[in-house]
């Protein structure tokens, strides 16, 4: 009786997944996809425009406040101090 040995080698196994080419190429990929964004953002630019805005925010609120407090005791903070006087 032939029994048929069944060589463990030479079976093929099916493996799921990605070859280490194959991962370093999507990470090149989104390297450079990653450093085109950067570069037209301009990060820099950002931040610059950050501050100005915060700069123009804080005008607006001292302004505010310096209207509010005037309609409320008709006359303006700094009239009071000796210091801001010519």
């Amino acid at each position: 009786m032939g029994h048929k040995r069944i060589d463990r080698k030479k079976k093929k196994r099916k493996i799921f997944g990605f070859t280490l080419v194959e991962l370093i190429v999507v990470i090149g990929i989104i390297a450079i996809l990653l450093t085109i964004v950067s570069l037209a953002v301009n990060p820099l630019d950002q931040l610059q425009r950050t501050e100005d805005l915060k700069a123009k925010t804080l005008m607006t609120d001292f302004s505010n406040a310096a209207i509010s407090y005037f309609s409320t005791v008709k006359k303006l903070p700094w009239q009071e101090d000796s210091a801001c006087q010519q």
